[in-house]
């Protein structure tokens, strides 16, 4: 028997698993913010708002929320969250889900431990909002004048 090689090169698609776990991430906090933002008495009048993704409300409190979660409930919530917002990749999020839900787990817990990271080198803790508030008018503050006098 003759092996005929292919006519064309066959490979994969590449999966960018960390930017869907960006997305999915920041989706996350988006929703916990509106779940928090609503304070709906039942699931049936939840009804998130869009407008709202990219400035999520009340996102100290969604944080300690998802922080309060076991690992499997937050990739639930961040797997349902991408789909809220419309980005042409929800089918390819979906097939991730059902071949690699393990690969996707790890960048999402990755993902979240960056995000988790980030927020504690600013200084900000969610136990009290008004300290988060001033610790971060501390920070911004602080940048401000570093860059005044790098002006001067």
């Amino acid at each position: 028997m003759v092996d005929i090689p292919p006519l064309y090169d066959v490979h994969l698609l590449k999966f960018h698993v960390e930017v869907f776990a960006k997305t999915a991430v920041s989706n996350g906090i988006w929703l916990m913010g509106e779940w928090h933002a609503q304070k709906p008495r039942d699931r049936r009048e939840f009804s998130p708002k869009l407008q709202h993704l990219f400035e999520p409300r009340c996102w100290p409190e969604a944080l300690r929320t998802l922080e309060g979660f076991d690992s499997t409930t937050r990739f639930r919530i961040f797997a349902v969250s991408f789909m809220y917002h419309a980005n042409a990749g929800e089918s390819l999020f979906q097939r991730l889900i059902s071949m690699h839900p393990e690969m996707l787990r790890e960048a999402l817990d990755a993902e979240w431990m960056r995000v988790r990271s980030r927020v504690g080198r600013t200084g900000i803790q969610f136990k009290d909002n008004d300290v988060a508030k001033e610790r971060l008018h501390r920070i911004a503050d602080s940048r401000y004048d570093s860059q005044l006098s790098k002006k001067e």
